[in-house]
């Protein structure tokens, strides 16, 4: 069938278009009946004739459980529904609209792939598990997780990388966990020489052993020793440089038994040295005749043992530790105890004996009770005490003159 020109359309009784053959003489005219489908050429569209009208065929065309559909393209067996198009519309029809992706199972996959000349660059939705990934692909076939949702409370995940042996740092590392397993002996992880600005990676020792995970940087410098299980290092690349900006690390002891070299960590706030010296020998006893008295031996000294606590960077040189050790043996001593509670304010007494209170030194005993008296204090007080401490001179007592006042004490 063929559709009518604009001057050869002819109307039924019912007021229908019908269809029409050209013949040599001119066309011949057919009523529509119910089902009858035309196409209309210049309009290049099927129709077909049904409730009395004619209607567009995709109208009355039931789309249901169609095998495969293409638009514009070819669909096959794995994309049964393909679409080459500059734009693909989902309207809606007066409220929301949504596009809805449903797997079978946890392990399965539902996501959005973005692809360059049909390889893939990037995937994001729920692969491999419930949680929401981002992927990124150099080439289509080796995807790199950038970021993981967790299901349950929306917060970010950490996609480890895990190491056994002596890494260089990458592009594959960076802004995630790099965890080192060094139960197959100790390594080193290096830094890379340059990064992005911000850029950020964190170094956690995975394993349990002794062994220890080294962090470098480019040059090979020592940066982080991780020794213990779950330590861990974080390091931001700022100012051209990598700098450790937080890190949670075991303290690490070092025993020395003869003489070596102390090896300062990195970043080791303090350190903490412990001294242990070994005790005297215990005398022998006494054997005498037999039925006589034995004596045993006298026990040995004890050992001592000494501690300090420096910065990391001080721990150089004689000065350092006898100063140390000045300050441990004061503190201990009824003197140290008696200097503190004469620091404070208002409390500190001075102790005088009457009888050095001769009558040559009494100006030169004056001068020193005025020297201590405080900023603001009372003089009328002081000169108050001071009679009172010449009345008491010669009777041989101690007096205590406080700085808060001239009461006496004896």
């Amino acid at each position: 069938m063929r559709g009518l020109a604009a001057g050869a359309r002819h109307r039924g009784s019912s007021g229908e278009d019908c269809p029409a053959n050209g013949l040599a003489r001119g066309w011949r005219f057919y009523a529509p009946f119910q089902g009858l489908v035309a196409y209309i050429a210049d309009e290049t569209r099927l129709v077909v004739y049904s409730g009395g009208a004619w209607r567009d065929y995709a109208s009355v065309l039931a789309l249901q459980n169609v095998p495969e559909l293409g638009v514009n393209a070819t669909a096959d067996s794995t994309n049964k529904l393909a679409v080459a198009s500059a734009a693909v519309l989902f309207n809606n029809i007066g409220n929301s609209v949504q596009v809805k992706l449903n797997k079978n199972g946890s392990a399965d996959t539902a996501s959005l792939l973005y692809q360059r000349a049909f390889s893939g660059r990037a995937e994001v939705g729920l692969t491999g598990d419930d949680n929401f990934h981002f992927k990124v692909s150099p080439d289509g076939s080796t995807f790199y997780e950038a970021l993981i949702l967790n299901r349950n409370t929306g917060s970010q995940l950490l996609k480890p990388v895990d190491v056994t042996g002596a890494t260089a740092i990458g592009a594959t590392h960076l802004g995630r966990m790099v965890r080192g397993d060094a139960s197959g002996g100790a390594f080193n992880i290096t830094l890379p020489p340059t990064a992005d600005a911000d850029d950020w990676a964190i170094v956690r020792k995975k394993d349990a052993s002794a062994n220890r995970v080294t962090v470098k940087d480019n040059a090979g410098n020592d940066m982080a020793w991780l020794s213990a299980q779950y330590d861990e290092a974080m390091f931001a690349f700022w100012d051209g440089a990598w700098t450790p900006v937080r890190w949670s690390i075991a303290p690490l002891a070092q025993v020395f038994t003869a003489t070596a070299t102390y090896a300062k960590p990195p970043l080791a706030k303090a350190v903490d040295v412990s001294v242990l010296s070994a005790g005297g020998g215990g005398a022998s006893g006494r054997r005498g005749a037999a039925g006589t008295a034995r004596f045993g031996g006298q026990g040995g000294q004890s050992g001592v043992l000494h501690r300090w606590r420096f910065p990391r960077d001080r721990p150089r040189g004689k000065r350092n530790r006898d100063r140390g050790r000045r300050r441990q043996q004061w503190r201990g001593t009824v003197g140290g105890q008696q200097r503190r509670r004469r620091r404070k304010r208002g409390r500190q007494f001075v102790l005088r004996r009457a009888s050095l209170c001769r009558r040559g030194r009494r100006r030169q005993c004056g001068k020193r009770l005025r020297r201590r008296r405080p900023h603001g204090g009372a003089g009328a007080e002081w000169g108050a005490g001071h009679r009172a401490h010449r009345q008491l001179r010669h009777r041989g007592l101690g007096v205590a003159q406080s700085r808060a006042g001239g009461r006496l004490r004896r």
